[in-house]
């Protein structure tokens, strides 16, 4: 026979609670921060175990119900990015998760920009993901856009921030009384907004073409119910994903900013000057002269003009 003690009952209750403030959100999406050249793909497999919030949200041990927004936040997904022209990545990416007491399907589209920061001096991704989050709560529509600084070779480590939005389509639907035994069909709607930092870690490993990453993500999030009541909270996320890179086809691109060009005009000097024709030139007005033109004195090299010339009709020659 089994004797659950007062003990036993706490240990209970609080692995619950930790379910609770896990399930509550997602803020992670976590995608390689590595730029991808043109028809370059990558496959990834991510997960995030644990989000946690802390701050002021609903407790489901004390007298007010558990409310849920319908958000799946421990999750594992697959994805797929491919590189485009343009500096551009375009994927798609699904997944299973588990809310607060809810679990269910995740399907998303991401597209991020890349661009050249003045401000770090790097190369950023611009851009986010959307989602949405089925579940037998309802449809969450959810979305996480950011600038984070790119990876590489060099600069294993990036950073950023990122803007989360979640709003449900339609209605969320039933919640647990705080015995976990009944349903109600109390239905409401929820918006949800926050902001926060990415920090994370991409590192190649011994296999080819794979890459092994690591992130965390830290955001102030407000959730909004249709009734008027609000939450606000800091949520902690740790994500791991697997990266495999297909090489593109195409050669690779430089991401980095090409230096200045700067044109100078350049002007040949006399003694420089290079003369392809039968002509001479004329320091003074720089126009080509002919060589029949001119002839010089051999003993003063001083210029003879020519006047009246002749020429022999049958031999060609001068008649002097």
């Amino acid at each position: 026979m089994i004797i659950i003690t007062t003990k036993s009952k706490q240990i209970v209750y609080i692995f619950f609670a930790i379910l609770f403030l896990a399930g509550c959100h997602h803020n992670a999406h976590i995608r390689t921060q590595r730029p991808l050249s043109p028809s370059e793909t990558v496959f990834s497999g991510s997960l995030t175990p644990f989000p946690i919030g802390l701050g002021n949200k609903v407790d489901f041990l004390g007298n007010k119900p558990e409310k849920s927004i319908g958000i799946l936040g421990m999750r594992s997904e697959l994805s797929f990015l491919s590189g485009l022209k343009n500096n551009q990545e375009i994927g798609t990416y699904a997944g299973l998760g588990l809310g607060s007491f809810v679990s269910g399907n995740i399907y998303g589209l991401h597209y991020k920009k890349y661009k050249y920061s003045p401000f770090t001096d790097k190369l950023v991704k611009v851009g986010g993901g959307l989602e949405i989050n089925v579940s037998d709560r309802g449809k969450v529509f959810n979305t996480k856009t950011s600038i984070i600084e790119a990876s590489s070779e060099e600069y294993k480590r990036y950073k950023g921030i990122h803007f989360l939005y979640a709003h449900s389509l339609g209605y969320i639907r039933k919640y647990y009384d705080r015995n976990f035994k009944n349903y109600s069909n109390l239905n409401y709607k929820i918006q949800s907004v926050g902001i926060g930092l990415t920090m994370g870690k991409e590192r190649k490993t011994y296999i080819k073409n794979t890459y092994l990453q690591s992130q965390i993500d830290i955001s102030l999030i407000q959730d909004n119910f249709s009734y008027n009541n609000k939450s606000v909270y800091v949520l902690f996320a740790f994500s791991l994903g697997f990266n495999i890179f297909n090489p593109s086809t195409n050669p690779k691109t430089s991401f980095e900013p090409l230096p200045i060009f700067r044109e100078r005009s350049t002007k040949l000097s006399k003694d420089q000057f290079l003369n392809t024709t039968n002509e001479n030139l004329d320091f003074e007005t720089e126009k080509l002269i002919k060589d029949s033109d001119i002839i010089f004195d051999p003993e003063t090299g001083e210029e003879i003009e020519k006047e009246n010339v002749e020429y022999d009709p049958e031999t060609g020659e001068e008649i002097e």
